[in-house]
């Protein structure tokens, strides 16, 4: 796996095992392996684009709700299509899929 950041002068690069069916089941071994995060990605194609979305559990002050939100965040977010993740822009998609949490961008 290839890591581009704007902000870096190099790309990171890491190792990936195939473990999962798809690329976004093998990204999210990745960061569960590397990273120790949990993530969920969802991605989606067509002849003409691509499009996805990801997820991480960042750390929170109060660790009671820590897995409390990070259920309720994923199961909002299964709710997603690819037809979402392919036409709508990121502010529309995460409207659609969060408009009752507090979302930054």
């Amino acid at each position: 796996i290839t890591i581009e950041n704007v902000e870096a002068k190099q790309p990171y690069q890491g190792i990936v095992s195939v473990q999962g069916e798809t690329i976004a089941e093998m990204l999210e071994v990745y960061f569960a392996q590397s990273e120790q995060l949990k993530t969920r990605i969802w991605l989606a194609t067509d002849e003409h684009t691509a499009g996805g979305l990801m997820l991480q559990q960042l750390p929170e002050q109060d660790p009671e709700q820590h897995d409390e939100n990070w259920t309720r965040i994923n199961f909002l977010a299964e709710t997603v299509t690819n037809e979402e993740l392919l036409n709508l822009d990121a502010v529309s998609l995460l409207y659609r899929l969060f408009h009752e949490e507090m979302v930054r961008l």
